[in-house]
């Protein structure tokens, strides 16, 4: 914790810390860290969050999954990120009927 004062633009240490307090089971602490990241860098923060939801998803934890996605919804996301190249693969991720669906292209 003492890393997110130090340097408080240093996403990892956000990522960290809410992983830590997911484990725990500290829901309120781990979305409040989930949270800073997002307000610092949302596009930084998309794939490592959506590898957490992806990860929360799998432990049935489907609200919590569904509740960082939805804080992408009302983020700034750039479009830039969302354009691929023909050769790269990648896994979408989407929330269908409460649970996390990935789709590799």
């Amino acid at each position: 914790q003492a890393a997110t004062n130090t340097h408080p633009y240093f996403l990892n240490s956000y990522f960290k810390l809410a992983e830590i307090y997911y484990v725990k089971k500290d829901f309120t602490n781990s979305l409040f860290y989930i949270n800073k990241a997002i307000d610092i860098d949302a596009n930084e923060s998309f794939l490592p969050l959506c590898n957490l939801a992806y990860q929360m998803n799998k432990n049935k934890d489907h609200a919590f999954a569904l509740a960082i996605m939805n804080r992408f919804s009302v983020s700034k996301i750039d479009a830039e990120l969302l354009k691929l190249n023909k050769n790269d693969k990648v896994k979408m991720l989407d929330i269908e009927d409460g649970n996390l669906k990935i789709t590799q292209y």
